[in-house]
Formats: structure tokens, sequence, C-alpha cells
């Protein structure tokens, strides 16, 4: 009514197809089999009935991460502008992993296990504890800012294994420095920058990326490094404000 421009961002689950998702990543398609998928408000239906609401009010799209616009539908959107995903970075002051800590913390933060594959992890873990002598925290059902505590003294942060991409949790581990396991499907890899810092990990493969990190200090500490140096670059807030008041103004 006082025509001003709108825009809209889409995040996950509002416009998450399992169709299209289901097609490419046979690791999410095995966990919305799961009777506990949390996720159940994903459909096709509920994807391009949110889209259709937000098009026919003439809203410009926006698009946080690669992955979110394989859902587009391209007759409600025919174009839309890419973002990110982003943290005031100054926020987070970043604590590398020792080189020579001998007995690494791992942590990782399950908002729903069955979408995060936490089943896999922690198997993994269980399996390496006759190799590897680590310390171990699973946050859940604590205040959030216990929660970042104990993300900011862990040696390795284990985000998921079966969305087939990165997310908010993750971004936050590397600004403060941490090495982050996470599944990237292959079709995603060439859509991100190159020299993504993520070590990738699949339900298959968590054991022996795990492995690489728990064995080798100087490792967790490198990657801890190239994380935050990738928030900085890709995921600063101050950085994506600019480039979406740039929107704002010409659109």
């Amino acid at each position: 009514m006082l025509g001003k421009k709108r825009f809209v961002e889409f995040w996950g689950s509002d416009i998450r197809n399992p169709e299209i998702e289901r097609a490419d990543n046979a690791w999410y398609g095995a966990a919305f089999n799961d009777p506990g998928f949390e996720c159940r408000s994903e459909s096709a239906a509920n994807s391009i009935r949110t889209q259709s609401l937000f098009s026919k009010s003439g809203v410009t799209a926006l698009i946080p991460s690669p992955g979110m616009a394989r859902y587009v539908d391209r007759e409600l959107f025919p174009s839309f502008h890419r973002t990110a995903q982003r943290v005031p970075v100054t926020d987070y002051q970043p604590v590398f992993p020792s080189e020579i800590t001998a007995r690494p913390l791992v942590v990782h933060a399950p908002t729903a296990p069955v979408c995060k594959g936490t089943r896999h992890i922690l198997a993994a873990l269980e399996r390496l504890r006759s190799r590897f002598d680590f310390d171990f925290k699973l946050i859940t059902g604590m205040p959030r800012q216990e929660a970042g505590e104990w993300i900011r003294r862990c040696d390795v942060f284990v985000d998921q294994l079966i969305a087939g991409e990165y997310g908010l949790a993750a971004v936050e581990a590397m600004a403060l420095g941490k090495p982050v396991i996470c599944f990237i499907k292959p079709s995603l890899l060439r859509d991100y920058p190159a020299g993504i810092p993520i070590r990738n990990a699949n339900p298959d493969t968590v054991e022996e990326v795990l492995a690489q990190l728990l064995s080798d200090g100087s490792l967790r500490r490198r990657s801890g490094e190239e994380g935050r140096a990738w928030v900085e670059a890709h995921h600063d807030a101050r950085k994506i404000a600019r480039h979406l008041l740039e929107l704002y103004q010409v659109i």
C-alpha cells in the first residue's frame, strides 16, 4: 500500500523441495525416509506454496546459499539475487586449536539429529575411541551462550552429514577459528568460490575425516585459520550489508 520495495530471503525448509534434493543427494533421501526425520514441513507443495505467496506480491527474491538456488521455481521467480549467510565477524574472536593439545575436544550440536546425521557421527566417534584419546560434547538442550562456549573451547566442530551444504552453524564455528566437518554434495562444490576450507565428509567417510583431524594438531590449526579467513572473505555481515544496500538502491 505504501509502495515500498519488498524483498524475501529463502533459507532452508521454507522452500527446500525433497523431490529435487533426493534426486541429487542419497543421504538426504535415506534420512527423509527415516520415521524420525524432523523436517516434515519440507515438501514440493510447500515449496511452491511459499514461493507463490511472495511472487504474487512482486517481491524480489534473495538466495543466501548455492543449494537454495536449486529450489527456486523459475516461473514464479524468473530471476533472483545471490547473497550469503552472514555473521558480525568482529563479535567472534577466534580461538584457534592448539597444535600440541594431547586430548582434543570434538563438539557436535544437532538441532535435528536425523537431519544432521548424528547417529553416524556418534558411531564413528565410538569406533575411534580405541585409536585416539579425545573428549566429545554433544550439545543439546542448553542455552545458546553455553553452547557457544563449548564451541569456543573445542578443537573440532562436526556440523552435519546429510543436507549437502553448510549452514550458519558451520559459519559461526569457522568464525571462531574451528575446523569444521560438514557434508557438501559434489554437485554443489563447483558453485562455491575456490578454496573452501570445510572438511567434507558423509556418513561413509566421517570416521576417516575425524581421524585425520584427531591425529594432526597442525591440520586442526591450519583448518581453523583457513575457516576464519573464509568467513572474513565471504560471510562478513558488513560486506554483505553493503551488497544489500546496493540492491535496495537499484531495484
